[in-house]
């Protein structure tokens, strides 16, 4: 039986090895073909990330040389360098891509593959600072564009936020001639934050009294 302990410094790729018995006439052999891997290891998924910049993190080969190519080829990606295990990759637009890191040696080539996928950006805006005056001292808020998950918090100045983790909250108590600043952080997986100064004056109605009539 064959074992194949008994074989050593089998080169990369396919080795043969013949086994015979017997001696003379009576010999018999067979022939073994022997695939000798190269350890690859392209890194960990990259998901929902927001940020255009990924560091991959192939392996560094023991032996051979590695290459970084990526699929779909049409894909608007820059590899920094194809040839080294920690490049950089740009995305150029937001996309899921397979990267694919391959080490070749003696002919033979061995790959692993690692997912990254770059998402949309979300902006927190809250447009212009407000100066208002009114009698009432709560201001409805709201943010321009989508916000799934955004919390309100008073930094500055006085202010209560009524339901704060509500697109459409509204801040109360405002303190006349004060300046209250608000921050939005929007809290999906692309964080963004944006603060809005709130100027309340309060509006003085002047009271005359009634009309009086006076003899002279």
């Amino acid at each position: 039986k064959f074992n194949e302990n008994q074989v050593s410094n089998l080169a990369i790729g396919q080795n043969t090895v013949v086994w015979s018995t017997g001696f003379e006439k009576c010999a018999s052999s067979d022939t073994l073909v022997i695939i000798k891997n190269i350890a690859v290891n392209a890194g960990k998924d990259t998901l929902n990330s927001c940020n255009p910049i990924i560091e991959l993190d192939g392996n560094i080969p023991n032996i051979g040389k590695g290459e970084w190519s990526f699929i779909p080829n049409n894909a608007n990606v820059t590899i920094d360098d194809i040839f080294k295990n920690d490049t950089k990759v740009t995305f150029n637009d937001t996309a899921t891509v397979n990267f694919i890191w391959t080490i070749s040696e003696n002919g033979f080539s061995f790959s692993d593959t690692v997912k990254v996928q770059v998402i949309e950006t979300k902006v927190a805006d809250l447009g212009i600072n407000k100066k208002i005056t009114t009698q009432n001292d709560v201001l409805q808020l709201s943010s321009i564009g989508d916000n799934d998950n955004i919390s309100w918090t008073v930094i500055k100045g006085l202010g209560i936020i009524d339901n704060p983790l509500n697109i459409q909250a509204s801040v109360s108590n405002l303190s006349a001639s004060d300046t209250t600043t608000i921050l939005l952080e929007d809290n999906d997986n692309c964080p963004s934050i944006d603060t809005l100064t709130i100027l309340y004056l309060k509006e003085i109605i002047a009271l005359a009294g009634d009309n009086q009539e006076i003899c002279g």
